[in-house]
């Protein structure tokens, strides 16, 4: 499952490439390493491809003449300026991408200028806008893998609710579990409802907590 952020022409581009390239195995199964690498190198021709038309070809460059015949024709100056252009350039997406290896579940982060990284050690990771709000309710929920599937939704959804409040992000919400058996299964709306219902109980209480016990302390405390 490959899922993005950031220009979405760009996104459905490398998706696009991605799916052309892909190919199974007789199960009907990949390995996610070797699709990684695969999505990681689509990114950076990408990410080339869009370098090339925004500044070289307006000045009649392509990548191929502006190395070799470039420093010479505009001068060193202009040269390195349009260089440090060139790798500055940033193409505005990031991919989460999640499957399997030999059984064992793996997360990916894929973003400019075609780096990889594995999340797995850190069980989970966000990108986007509210990326950060999403990573730190994960963090505070102390969310481990050995969680209950249930739990472990809960806790996700949590962390959605929470990134709404960062710019651009929507309140729509779509999930997915995805299993080394039964492939990716998208939620029904009766489960999101459900899940819904739950974080909201859990905000509630939270807002009613009683700090009765918490204010005799302090006011002991003072005299």
């Amino acid at each position: 499952l490959v899922m993005g952020a950031g220009g979405g022409l760009e996104r459905a581009e490398i998706v696009g490439v991605e799916r052309g390239r892909l190919r199974l195995d007789p199960g009907g199964h990949v390995d996610v390493e070797p699709l990684g690498e695969m999505v990681k190198a689509v990114y950076a021709s990408v990410r080339s491809k869009r370098v090339e038309e925004r500044f070289l070809l307006p000045i009649n460059y392509t990548h191929s003449t502006f190395q070799t015949e470039g420093a010479k024709q505009l001068g060193a100056q202009i040269f390195g300026n349009i260089l440090g252009q060139l790798a500055q350039f940033d193409l505005g997406t990031e991919l989460l991408l999640v499957g399997f290896t030999n059984g064992s579940a793996r997360l990916a982060h894929i973003t400019n200028p075609g780096v990889l990284r594995w999340a797995d050690g850190m069980e989970f990771y966000a990108i986007g806008s509210g990326s950060i709000h999403a990573v730190m309710s994960m963090l505070l929920t102390g969310y481990s893998r050995n969680w209950s599937l249930e739990r472990a939704l809960l806790a996700v959804y949590g962390a959605k609710r929470n990134a709404e409040s960062a710019p651009g992000v929507g309140n729509m919400t779509d999930m997915r579990v995805v299993s080394g058996q039964d492939g990716t299964k998208t939620l029904e709306d009766p489960v999101l409802e459900e899940l819904k219902s739950l974080h909201a109980a859990a905000v509630q209480r939270t807002a009613a907590e009683n700090f009765d016990k918490l204010k005799e302390l302090l006011h002991a405390k003072a005299q």
